[in-house]
C-alpha cells in the first residue's frame, strides 16, 4: 500500500455541453484559487479509508497530483490536490458550497477533493503508471479486478471500460505486466459459443436492441443530433419504466451496422464500452446474445448464379469478416460456421433463462439477391447439440432470437421482383424445432416495426390432436433502434415471478427529454 503514488478519478460530462464539468470547476479556481470536487461513488464501491488516509497526508504536506479521466470524451486531466475529506459510511455535503459548482453544491458524497489547478493532460501519460491493489475499494464478491494488479495502465480506454470510479496507481517499474486488457477479456471467463453453466445475474431485466444500423448517422455511439449518446437515450427512456438499474443482459437481434461497414462495427464495440460505464452490472460475454442481420453480411458484387441449389454464405466466410471480428471481441472465440451462439442465465428473480441466437442470413447475398431469410436444418442441429437440448422437458424459460420474421409482421411489403419477403424460407421447420425444444418466445427485428402475436403449434406429429394440446410461442419484434425514416425504438424484458414485463420505448433522436415508455405488455410464464 505504501507504494501508492496517486489516484485517478473518473467523471462524465453532462449531455448538455462538452467540457462543462471541467469549465465550471476551473472557473471557481480562477476566481477563488481552489474548488471542491466530489467523488461520485458507485453502488458496489466502498470508501477506501486507508488509501485515502495515505494520500490525504501527502496532499496536506507536499500537494498531490491527481488524474481525472473523462469517460465521455476519452480525455485526461491533471489536478493539484491540497486536501481530501472523506467519511466511510455517511455521505456529506461540500466543505464549502461557495467553492463548489452549483449543480451539486447541496448534494452529498463520500469524499471531496480540493483542487488548486486543473489542466488537460496527454492521454499517453497514463502509461507511466501501474495499477495498485484496489481490493479495499470493493465489498467482498462485488468486483474482481485482481487481473489488473501490477500491470501497466495500457490506455485511458482500458480505464473507461471498467465498472468503477477510482483507481489507485503507482509508478511503473521494470517487470510490471504490459499487456492490454480489453472489453470482456477472455481471462475473465472461459470462452465458449454455447454456455455450459448458468451466469448468475444481479438483475432480472434484459435490454433488447435491434437494427442499430451504426454508420448511417441516425443514432451513433457518441452523439445524436442533440449531442446525447445512445446510452444516454436508453437511460433517459428507461427512467420512465424504472428499469435501467436492473438491466444485466443485452440482446441484439441483427443489423448492427449498415451494409457491413467496418466503422459501424467499431461503433458497436464503442457502444458496448459506453453502456458498461453506466450499468449497475457490467455486461460480459456470458450476458450478451447477438445474431447477425442482412446488413451485417457483405454481398458479392455480381449477379446471383443461375442455380437451383441454395448458395450458403458459410462457404465464403470472408463476407462476414467484420461481423466475425465483432463476435470475437465479445466472446473471445472464433464463431462457428453458422455464426450462432447461446447463453444460459439465472436472473435475480430466480428464473433460469436459456437464449439462442439463430443466424437467419445463411443465404449468400448478391447485388440482385439480398436480404433473403433462411436458417437450415444443420444450424438448428448445431444449436440443439451445443445447448444440450433435444427435448422439451426443462424448467428454464427458453428464448430464440433471429433477425428475419417468422410470420408476416408488416401491413404490406413493397413488391419488387428482385427483393424477398421478410419471412424466412424455412419458417415451418423453425417452428417445429422450437416446439420440440420447448422454446416459449421468439424475438426478431428486420422491418423496423413493433409487432407481437402468439402462435400455437401441435406438440407432436400424429393424425389425432386435441385443440387445447398445443404449444404456444410468443413472437415479438421491438422495431428499429437506429433505422432511417422510421421511429426509433428499443425494448426491455423483465422477469418477474410468473410473468415477463415487455416494455417498448420510443426514442426521439433530437430531444432526449421526449423519449417515452410507449407500451408495457404483460406476458405470462406458463
Amino acid at each position: 500500500m505504501n507504494d501508492i503514488k496517486t489516484l485517478i478519478l473518473r467523471f462524465r460530462d453532462l449531455v448538455t455541453e462538452q467540457d462543462e464539468t471541467i469549465l465550471k470547476h476551473k472557473a471557481i479556481i480562477d476566481q477563488n484559487k481552489s474548488v471542491w470536487w466530489a467523488w461520485w461513488r458507485k453502488g458496489h464501491e466502498i470508501t477506501p479509508i486507508s488509501e485515502f488516509g495515505i494520500l490525504r497526508t501527502r496532499a496536506n504536506e507536499t500537494g498531490l497530483q491527481v488524474m481525472l479521466v473523462d469517460s465521455g470524451q476519452n480525455k485526461l486531466y491533471l489536478a493539484k490536490c491540497s486536501e481530501i475529506i472523506f467519511q466511510e459510511n455517511t455521505p456529506m455535503k461540500s466543505p464549502d458550497s461557495s467553492l463548489t459548482p452549483e449543480y451539486y453544491q447541496d448534494r452529498k458524497y463520500f469524499a471531496w477533493f480540493n483542487f488548486t489547478s486543473i489542466e488537460e493532460y496527454a492521454i499517453d501519460e497514463v502509461r507511466n503508471y501501474t495499477y495498485a491493489n484496489s481490493n479495499a475499494l470493493f465489498a467482498e464478491n462485488e468486483a474482481n479486478y485482481n487481473m489488473f494488479n501490477d500491470k501497466i495502465i495500457f490506455s485511458t480506454k482500458e480505464l473507461i471500460q471498467q465498472n468503477r470510479t477510482i483507481w489507485f496507481v503507482r509508478d511503473f517499474k521494470p517487470g510490471d505486466k504490459e499487456h492490454e486488457i480489453t472489453l470482456l477479456n477472455s481471462s475473465v471467463v472461459q470462452p465458449n459459443i454455447f454456455s455450459e453453466k448458468y451466469k448468475e445475474l444481479n438483475g432480472s431485466t434484459f435490454l433488447w436492441l435491434s437494427d442499430l444500423h451504426f454508420s448511417n448517422d441516425v443514432l451513433t455511439v457518441k452523439t445524436t443530433p442533440n449531442n446525447a449518446s445512445l446510452t444516454s437515450h436508453i437511460k433517459a427512456a428507461c427512467d420512465e419504466g424504472n428499469c435501467f438499474s436492473d438491466i444485466s443482459s443485452l440482446i441484439i437481434s441483427g443489423d448492427v451496422t449498415n451494409c457491413g461497414k467496418q466503422e459501424g462495427f467499431e461503433s458497436a464495440k464503442d457502444f458496448l464500452v459506453d453502456i458498461n460505464r453506466e450499468l449497475s452490472e457490467s455486461l460480459d460475454s456470458d450476458s450478451i446474445l447477438i445474431c447477425p442481420g442482412n446488413h451485417d453480411i457483405k454481398r458479392i458484387e455480381q449477379d446471383h448464379p443461375d442455380t437451383k441449389e441454395p448458395i450458403l454464405f458459410n462457404d465464403n466466410l470472408e463476407v462476414a469478416n467484420n461481423y466475425i471480428d465483432l463476435f470475437k471481441s465479445i466472446y473471445h472465440i472464433k464463431p462457428n460456421d453458422y455464426l450462432c451462439c447461446g447463453r444460459k442465465m439465472l436472473t435475480k428473480s430466480g428464473k433460469t433463462v436459456e437464449i439462442v441466437a439463430i443466424n437467419s442470413i445463411m443465404l449468400q447475398q448478391y447485388k440482385n439477391y439480398e436480404g433473403h431469410g433462411y436458417i437450415s436444418q444443420e444450424q438448428l442441429d448445431c444449436i440443439e447439440k451445443g445447448m444440450g437440448w433435444g427435448n422439451n422437458d426443462n424448467a428454464s424459460y427458453r428464448i430464440a432470437v433471429m433477425h428475419h420474421h417468422y410470420c408476416p409482421a408488416c401491413l404490406f411489403e413493397k413488391i419488387e421482383y428482385t427483393k424477398p419477403s421478410s419471412v424466412v424460407y424455412d419458417a415451418d421447420r423453425l417452428m417445429l424445432w422450437l416446439v420440440k425444444n420447448n422454446v416459449k418466445m421468439l424475438l426478431h427485428g428486420h422491418k423496423h416495426n413493433t409487432f407481437f402475436t402468439k402462435v400455437s403449434y401441435p406438440k407432436c406429429n400424429g393424425n389425432k390432436y386435441h385443440i387445447n394440446d398445443l404449444h404456444e410461442i410468443y413472437v415479438l419484434s421491438t422495431g428499429g433502434t437506429g433505422s432511417k425514416d422510421t421511429d426509433n425504438r428499443f425494448s426491455t424484458l423483465s422477469f418477474d415471478n410468473n410473468k415477463i414485463i415487455w416494455r417498448i420505448f420510443k426514442i426521439n433522436p433530437n430531444q432526449i427529454t421526449s423519449n417515452i415508455l410507449e407500451q408495457e405488455i404483460i406476458i405470462p410464464i406458463n
